[in-house]
């Protein structure tokens, strides 16, 4: 009786014992396009041209990643000029040129950690005297990138598909 007990909580303390890093990573490397069927984004500001359309035509364009063990490096072409921005996978500070206006950045923070099998990054972002606060999490699904962001403006849901590679 006493053996059967202590292999029940043996068992138990080496199954409490598993670490976290023993769940694996999603590898989000790959292009990837926003699917605006099931995507939850906000309008853009309506400009002196016209009303606000549905999605910025910047969100349209598709981003590439790039993963390996210690970083994620994300580039997009939201307009003339593609950007990229690189986070270090283990938690600590990453700096990144924050596109600010018209070829202008500012020195933005951001604080990447894995939380199981999803990435969370919490970026902080100094503009004209303002400080922003965005939080991201990102999950991968059946080859569907989903990245939940949460601003001073709100909460998207952005659901990208991958590209096909050629």
């Amino acid at each position: 009786m006493n053996q059967g007990l202590f292999t029940v909580v043996l068992a138990s303390a080496v199954v409490v014992w598993v670490p976290q890093s023993q769940v694996p990573k999603p590898d989000f490397s790959g292009t990837w396009r926003l699917d605006p069927a099931v995507s939850i984004v906000s309008a853009p500001p309506a400009t002196a041209d016209g009303p606000a359309s549905r999605i910025s035509p910047a969100l349209l364009e598709p981003i590439v990643i790039k993963q390996n063990a210690e970083t994620l490096s994300v580039t997009q072409k939201p307009g003339d000029d593609a950007f990229t921005f690189t986070y270090r996978l283990d938690g600590s500070i990453s700096r990144l040129a924050w596109p600010s206006g018209a070829g202008e950045t500012v020195e933005a923070t951001a604080i990447a950690k894995w939380d199981g099998d999803k990435l969370r990054i919490a970026t902080h972002i100094p503009i004209n005297g303002a400080e922003y606060h965005n939080t991201e999490t990102w999950s991968l699904q059946s080859n569907r990138l989903t990245i939940e962001l949460v601003t001073s403006r709100g909460k998207q849901v952005r659901v990208y598909a991958r590209v096909p590679s050629r």
